[in-house]
């Protein structure tokens, strides 16, 4: 690493990089190289055209020579799972707006930073609709730049109620926390802030500084993340036996292959407003499952606290009696 980073950017060389590369990747560290070697391929990719270099050392290495790509996630929540996850989302320390924007993304199946980058105008109660503005937006170069706009099923249309009646910003759903002193004003809380609450309490070990409860919202079936919720949605959704190209559109997919891109212009609103609304209907009946558990469960447990009450309260007079 040092020596390529003592070397000027003009006169780096495929064999300097190769070096830094075939080190990380003994050290097991594939998904970084992978990351490492498109970051220097962006930077070059920039600068050749511009004469600011007259080389691209990246010409010719490839991801796939260190195993960089990294293995494809394939987890998704099974229906029980989204019956736990609520269950123990009732139970968390998480506060209601964290909790909202959780059952959110797995209404919606949007980005984790689209989401959190959600402001009040962007929502309209009355149409159901959450508009993503362009700047929200992951960027990509293979879809056309346009705004979109997600139709709210009848369980994402209260998450957001819930949203809308928290206090805290008059323009974002997620605000920053503001400090004494903070100059930056008021901005939307950091696009890692839900990530980072998540794991925190599905990693099964409390770190230092964190929150205790770190097995809190571990579900039996493993840990999860933001991403898995998004994943969750579209799984479902083919479950429900809806068109993969409508699944594509809710999850503002770019089209694959060039002649599609090119003759499957349709916006399909109407299909993709039912298959939020059938995928959310499926979702408001786990929940009112969820819920009659969670209740049936609370129950029991008052039942065994009088239970362990009344028999220590006997031991004691026992004793006493004694």
């Amino acid at each position: 690493f040092a020596l390529a980073g003592a070397i000027k950017p003009d006169l780096l060389r495929p064999a300097h990089l190769r070096t830094v590369l075939d080190e990380m990747h003994d050290k097991g560290l594939t998904r970084s190289c992978g990351q490492v070697l498109s970051t220097m391929r962006q930077i070059y990719h920039f600068a050749f055209p511009l004469e600011w270099m007259s080389i691209d050392p990246t010409m010719g290495l490839q991801v796939s020579d260190w195993d960089g790509r990294g293995k494809i996630r394939e987890r998704f929540l099974a229906q029980q799972d989204i019956k736990e996850l609520y269950k123990k989302l009732k139970a968390s320390d998480l506060g209601d707006r964290w909790t909202a924007a959780i059952l959110l993304i797995l209404a919606c199946g949007t980005r984790v930073e689209e989401t959190l980058l959600a402001e009040r105008a962007h929502i309209d109660l009355e149409a159901s609709t959450w508009l993503i503005p362009l700047e929200n937006q992951k960027k990509t170069r293979e879809k056309e730049p346009r705004d979109f706009t997600v139709y709210l099923s009848a369980a994402a249309r209260k998450q957001m109620q819930i949203l809308l009646g928290l206090p805290g910003s008059n323009i974002y759903l997620f605000p920053a926390r503001l400090r004494k002193g903070d100059s930056k004003g008021i901005r939307p809380c950091n696009e890692k802030t839900l990530t980072h609450l998540i794991k925190d309490r599905t990693r099964g070990t409390a770190l230092k500084g964190r929150s205790r409860a770190s097995n809190s919202l571990l579900l039996k079936s493993g840990s999860w993340t933001p991403h898995d919720l998004r994943r969750t949605m579209s799984s479902t959704m083919q479950e429900l036996e809806i068109d993969a190209d409508v699944i594509d559109k809710c999850q503002n997919h770019s089209i694959e292959g060039r002649v599609r891109k090119t003759y499957l212009q349709a916006p399909l609103q109407n299909a993709m407003r039912n298959a939020w609304c059938k995928y959310g209907d499926l979702l408001e009946q786990l929940y009112a499952e969820a819920e009659e558990e969670f209740r049936q469960e609370e129950e029991l447990k008052a039942k065994q606290k009088v239970k362990v009450a009344a028999c220590e309260a006997f031991d004691y007079g026992d004793e006493d009696y004694i």
